[in-house]
């Protein structure tokens, strides 16, 4: 993962290489001369730094600071800077950079607080037709904190606002059972309103996504710690997404709750209804409200982390991962199909998570491959003590030379995805669940005609420490 990183860095600084030349030949046709393209030039790098774990340095090879995040130290030439292990910094950066190649260096260096002085890597390229080495490089101890700090936040502001929504449905409910009608269309501007707060919080998730696209890296020794966060991230990411699908959802339920309640006013206003009708009217709202309870229930239980810890029947987690990406399902389209030839078999609540990342991921998968009639098959099995799950799709099947990679942290074939949901379901069944899971391509039937899709075959011991 390191090595990732690293290469991360040296691709920004290569191509920041590259753009540089591309601006200055375009410049220079300008007939501008070279101190005012090299100003331009250097105001430009000065654009792209952000904060103190991502910016770009550009000194020449005499040791004199062009650009660094501290303005401070522009114009100074620090050819003789030492870090705490007496490794004269610039010297060997200057060195490096005006290899083939370029190169790293790894040295302890400050942040501009002497409390946050951490080991950092640079990465250095020698830009020839000015005389200048540029790099960059990164704080793996203060990225981390940063990462920690708004992924806490985030939490604890999507804990605030499910209690809300939970608070607030109740007591929508009640008012309806009151007064119905007369509250429809304070209850379409709530509804409005709970639409604008999910979009917002899914803009901060996209936007938080970039920030973690751009800033993690493999920090030593925490790769355990990185995961959990990032693992974090990607249900955040999915709740939001099933929030937001639940919010269009419950227009129909709270629409059928005001038909019931508006007809059985009108009617004992006007004396017309009987008993059997006002209670069929109220057991219709029953109902409907009982759906809006478990709907709530089965979010509340999705969320929940202490929830990962209990055993559940394999028929209770499968039907409650299905209520949950139904909103999802019916707007994509997709059929569900269970074949269950087991009973009163339990295994770890953290299925849910890996039923939901698969669920997931065959969506992405018929949205990529443009597929029309849209199937998902479980079949589940007991055989030596085992819960076979069997889940296929007919998205078009996954490609055998990546079957060896698809599980891998940040490995996808999506542009927009950080490749964590099938690597989170391979380390929830085989680090949590002791499982083991293996892909394959295989057919299966739609409509009569035989399609090609994704396989996940997943084998679990019913009881286990």
């Amino acid at each position: 993962m390191k090595l990732k990183e690293k290469n991360k860095t040296k691709e920004k600084v290569l191509k920041l290489i590259l753009q540089l030349e591309l601006y200055q030949n375009f410049l220079l046709k300008d007939k501008k001369n070279n101190e005012e393209v090299n100003r331009v030039l250097l105001k430009f790098i000065k654009t792209l730094s952000f904060n103190v774990n991502d910016y770009i340095f550009v000194f020449d090879s005499n040791g004199k600071q062009l650009i660094h995040f501290e303005d401070r130290y522009e114009g100074v030439n620090r050819i003789n800077l030492q870090d705490s292990n007496g490794t004269f910094i610039i010297r060997d950066l200057i060195k490096i950079g005006k290899s083939l190649d370029g190169g790293f260096l790894e040295y302890t260096a400050s942040t501009g607080d002497k409390d946050l002085s951490k080991d950092k890597i640079s990465y250095v390229n020698y830009f020839a037709a000015n005389d200048w080495i540029i790099g960059s490089g990164v704080y793996l101890d203060y990225l981390t904190q940063s990462v920690q700090i708004e992924q806490n936040k985030l939490k604890k502001e999507l804990n605030n606002q499910l209690f809300i929504y939970m608070k607030y449905s109740i007591l929508f409910i009640l008012f309806f059972l009151i007064i119905g009608y007369y509250l429809y269309k304070h209850i379409e501007g709530l509804l409005d309103y709970y639409k604008e707060v999910i979009e917002s919080k899914n803009q901060k998730l996209r936007d938080l996504n970039k920030l973690i696209k751009t800033k993690v890296i493999e920090v030593k020794e925490d790769n355990k710690k990185k995961d959990q966060l990032l693992f974090q991230r990607e249900k955040l990411a999915f709740m939001g997404e099933l929030l937001n699908n639940i919010a269009h959802q419950w227009r129909q339920p709270l629409n059928e709750i005001i038909s019931y309640a508006s007809i059985s006013n009108f009617s004992l206003k006007n004396k017309k209804i009987s008993k059997q009708e006002l209670h069929k009217n109220l057991d219709g709202i029953v109902s409907t409200t009982t759906y809006l309870s478990q709907t709530i229930e089965d979010f509340r239980s999705f969320f929940s982390n202490s929830s990962n810890k209990e055993f559940k029947s394999t028929e209770k987690i499968i039907e409650q991962a299905l209520n949950l990406f139904q909103p999802i399902s019916k707007k994509e389209n997709i059929k569900v199909l269970i074949e269950n030839k087991i009973k009163d078999k339990f295994i770890l609540n953290s299925f849910l998570q890996v039923l939901l990342n698969l669920l997931n991921n065959s969506k992405d998968a018929f949205t990529a491959n443009h597929i029309k009639n849209r199937l998902v098959k479980i079949k589940l099995n007991f055989v030596d003590n085992k819960i076979l799950i069997s889940y296929m799709d007919n998205a078009g099947g996954i490609p055998e030379k990546l079957h060896d990679r698809i599980f891998e942290p940040y490995f996808t074939t999506k542009g927009d995805s950080q490749g964590i949901g099938l690597h989170m379901t391979y380390q929830i069944l085989t680090l949590h669940m002791k499982a083991t899971i293996e892909i394959s391509n295989k057919r299966i039937e739609v409509d009569g005609m035989q399609q090609v899709g994704a396989c996940f075959d997943i084998k679990v011991k019913e009881y286990y420490e």
